[in-house]
Formats: structure tokens, C-alpha cells, sequence
């Protein structure tokens, strides 16, 4: 009996659901047009909007941002090495980070790192960013992006 009760209250604890951080996140590029191969500076701005400390994961290896088709598809950025590392920081409310990357039309290749990479073809794409909180990903408005030959 006792174990049926601990059993139900750590079932109840894991199925409460965790409250989303009121983390507000931007995403500015240098251009909105590009020839694949050249790079686009993308800047992403994280703001606590809330009124308690929020973490964010602030690694290099997480993912800046994702590349979509008009149909939401997710074809971008390319995969990348990187050595698993985890680098916190704690935005106090009111408090902004800035992660500033670029991109240069590269395609995913479906969790094969290719060098180079493959190359979307011309069109206009829409790129989030996103920062990574104890919740998941908070993403940013779509930007549009148009790759030109």
C-alpha cells in the first residue's frame, strides 16, 4: 500500500505541468537576401520579461536557430561537431543576452555531417531563433530570408 502511494505521488509530481518562463526572444538578420555560401550575421536577443530569475542554456552547441520552408518543413542549418558542454546563464528579470551567429544557406542532411555542407537552392525560407530554457525551446517570431542565385 505504502508503495502504491509513493508510486502515485511521483506521478502526480511528474504530470503537473512546469509553468512556461515569460522569456521574450528576437531574432534580427544583417540581410534578408543572400547567395548560398555567403553569410548572413543572425543576432537572437533573449529578454526576461518576467519577474523571476529565468536559466538559459548558453552553449555554443545548442542550436541558434532553425531554417523552414514556407510549409513549416525544418531544412537548416547544417549539422555540426561540437564537444557536448553545458554553459548556463541566469537572466534576472529585465535582464537581456545577446547570441549573435551566422548562417550561409546550409541544408540539413539528415544527422550526417557533411563537409561541405549541401547547399539549399534559391527561394525564401523563414529562420526562428529559439534559446533553450529548463522548459525547452522558446522561439522567436519567423524572419523572412530569400536565398538568390
Amino acid at each position: 500500500m505504502r508503495m502504491r502511494l509513493v508510486m502515485l505521488m511521483l506521478v502526480s509530481a511528474c504530470a503537473s505541468p512546469m509553468s512556461l518562463p515569460n522569456l521574450s526572444v528576437t531574432t534580427t538578420l544583417s540581410t534578408s537576401e543572400i547567395r548560398a555560401g555567403e553569410p548572413v550575421v543572425v543576432t537572437v536577443v533573449a529578454r526576461n520579461a518576467g519577474d523571476k530569475t529565468v536559466r538559459i542554456n548558453s552553449s555554443p552547441c545548442t542550436p541558434l536557430f532553425v531554417v523552414m520552408t514556407q510549409d513549416g518543413a525544418v531544412v537548416g542549418p547544417a549539422e555540426h561537431f561540437c564537444a557536448l558542454s553545458l554553459m548556463t546563464r541566469d537572466l534576472a528579470p529585465g535582464e537581456s543576452f545577446t547570441f549573435v551567429g551566422q548562417w550561409t544557406g546550409d541544408a540539413q542532411s539528415g544527422g550526417i555531417i557533411t563537409s561541405p555542407p549541401s547547399m539549399l537552392g534559391p527561394g525564401t525560407y523563414t529562420l526562428r531563433g529559439q534559446v533553450l530554457s529548463d522548459v525547452g525551446f522558446i522561439k522567436s517570431e519567423s524572419v523572412a530570408i530569400r536565398i538568390v542565385l
